[in-house]
């Protein structure tokens, strides 16, 4: 009897492994749809930075210090905005500290609007947010903020945002609006220097 127990029990590990085996493989599949649309996403968002902010420094090659990606709090497609210092000095001087910061408030905001239609057609074949359940629905905007951050951080590698001392005086940003706490996680693993610090000292509250 102890020996036909113990058969049945190694039949029934090896049963469960199996299973698990299985389950592994069918999963693979879709894990690595969901990664490639993440990809996709990522590199429409690039490719819609890199247009619109290479246009906008031909068009007004001014000293910027300030790029951001906005988008809402439901992870719509999100849009470029960014302010100059010599745009910055252009608005009267009482309002300055409070446009300073404003991605709304830019003569810069949706710069890139000729380019727009390839970071649209990205989100359009990403799953409706009001279809999914609460945890997918989490799990999507979650996705879409890392795809704005990730090409963010993918060309200030490539050095679109500039080096050195020009690349700390700007603060590369992708943000959610009306702000939350999550802006300044992002903001810190996108930039260091001077530019982060006035950000930090000034903007960071509002979050």
């Amino acid at each position: 009897m102890a020996g036909s127990y113990r058969g049945s029990r190694t039949a029934g590990s090896r049963r469960k492994a199996t299973v698990k085996a299985l389950s592994v493989e069918l999963r693979l599949p879709t894990i690595a749809a969901t990664m490639k649309e993440k990809d996709d996403l990522t590199d429409s968002i690039e490719a819609y930075v890199a247009e619109s902010f290479r246009g906008l420094l031909d068009a007004r090659p001014e000293s910027f210090y300030y790029i951001t990606l906005a988008t809402t709090g439901e992870a719509h497609p999100p849009v470029l905005s960014a302010w100059s210092r010599e745009a910055l000095k252009a608005a009267p001087k009482a309002d300055r500290p409070l446009l300073k910061w404003s991605y709304a408030d830019s003569p810069y905001y949706d710069f890139g609007e000729a380019y727009f239609g390839i970071v649209e057609a990205a989100y359009e074949k990403r799953p409706s947010l009001d279809r999914l359940s609460d945890d997918a629905r989490d799990a999507e905007v979650c996705a879409r903020l890392e795809a704005m951050e990730e090409a963010m951080a993918r060309l200030d590698r490539k050095g679109l945002f500039g080096t050195g001392p020009e690349r700390e005086s700007l603060v590369v940003a992708a943000e959610v609006m009306p702000p939350d706490a999550t802006n300044v996680a992002r903001v810190v693993r996108l930039n260091a220097g001077a530019g982060l610090e006035d950000w930090l000292a000034e903007a960071a509250d509002a979050d």
